[in-house]
């Protein structure tokens, strides 16, 4: 696929508007084509089944349990991150840099103590972002946890909450 049709669209009986973007080049063409290339109204790759599922368990019927700022389109993308950019601006991280550090330590630890396997994308991928935002946020280091599952909440059930750790 990615050297006879890298940018391939595709509709299955079971997945609806996919869009396979398979080289770097053109990921980034989509990323700036942000009018051609909406977030909305799927944030996620789910069948028709889990579609319809997700909708019956919204408020308001879409597709999203849980927004991110990544996740919006303009104007509120930018109305939203105008709220938060100062936040994220170097003197303000370089306040932060010894947990950012700690955070980055955590994690290497996290991997050597693997034995050699381990799910990158959820050891540390998924983490270390959360910790730099929830140290931008002032929340102490011990409430990561209860935090995450506070964002969760409204997309997750009992179960799934209780395995959620950070």
């Amino acid at each position: 696929m990615r050297d006879q049709d890298p940018v391939h669209f595709c509709e299955t009986e079971t997945h609806p508007n996919l869009w396979h973007v398979t080289k770097h080049a053109d990921i980034f063409d989509v990323e700036r084509r942000t009018k051609d290339f909406l977030n909305e109204p799927r944030l996620t790759i789910l069948t028709r089944d889990q579609e319809d599922r997700v909708r019956s368990e919204t408020p308001d019927g879409s597709l999203n349990r849980i927004r991110f700022l990544v996740t919006y389109d303009a104007p509120e993308h930018q109305k939203l991150r105008l709220l938060t950019q100062a936040w994220f601006m170097p003197k303000n991280l370089g306040n932060l840099q010894s947990r950012i550090e700690a955070s980055v330590e955590t994690g290497i630890k996290a991997l050597a103590g693997a034995g050699g396997v381990t799910d990158f994308a959820k050891e540390v991928a998924l983490q270390y972002p959360l910790r730099v935002i929830m140290a931008v946020l002032g929340v102490p280091e011990d409430d990561y946890g209860t935090m995450l599952l506070s964002l969760l909440r409204p997309c997750r059930s009992g179960l799934q909450r209780a395995s959620v750790s950070l």
